[in-house]
């Protein structure tokens, strides 16, 4: 783990978890994994400071795993990797809220007597639009409220592919390919 690349730290903690987990589950007190892990395991978990912030956190969750578990008789708290982790953990929540808060509106005009308000919203409510990742591009394409195909749709045969030519049905090989050919009836 100490050797890999940054980004790949964290599958080693994976690993090392569920080899842990699992002779700790089947071998109970005769595992050797976890007290030959639980050795260097404060040392190999520091070498995840340089990984990012969401690698981090998902050693934080894996970390807090183990604390439930009693898996390692080591202080998780104290490592600075952990730590760090929350610290900024906690400093990108904070910037969210930050962001997500609304800021100081302008007062809203008062609604004239002839406007239809809106129970939840002191404002008319306002055209219809269409949502989405495509807000404010009008209606989706092929879509008419009136029922009818926009403009340049139709009913019919596509435009601009050449007609299929096939020969007369009672020819040999004749007609669409999925015609069924018709058999002369006998005459009484």
């Amino acid at each position: 783990i100490k050797k890999a690349p940054a980004h790949c730290r964290l599958a080693g903690v994976y690993a090392i978890d569920a080899v842990c987990r699992r002779s700790k589950a089947q071998l109970k007190d005769k595992d050797p994994f976890v007290a030959r892990f639980g050795k260097e395991i404060g040392a190999t978990l520091q070498c995840l400071d340089a990984s990012s912030l969401e690698d981090r956190q998902r050693l934080v969750k894996v970390v807090c795993e183990w604390t439930k578990q009693k898996l390692f008789d080591v202080d998780f708290n104290s490592l600075a990797v952990i730590k760090r982790t929350r610290d900024d953990s906690r400093a990108a929540l904070e910037r969210a809220e930050q962001k997500a808060s609304p800021r100081a509106r302008s007062p809203s005009p008062e609604p004239q007597p002839h406007q239809k308000v809106s129970r939840f919203s002191s404002q008319p409510p306002p055209p219809q639009q269409f949502g989405g990742p495509y807000a404010g591009q009008g209606p989706p394409r092929g879509f008419s409220p009136q029922g009818m195909p926009p403009q340049g749709f139709s009913n019919g045969p596509p435009q601009g592919f050449p007609p299929q030519q096939f020969p007369p049905r009672g020819a040999p090989g004749g007609g669409p390919p999925h015609a069924p050919v018709p058999t002369p009836r006998p005459t009484p």
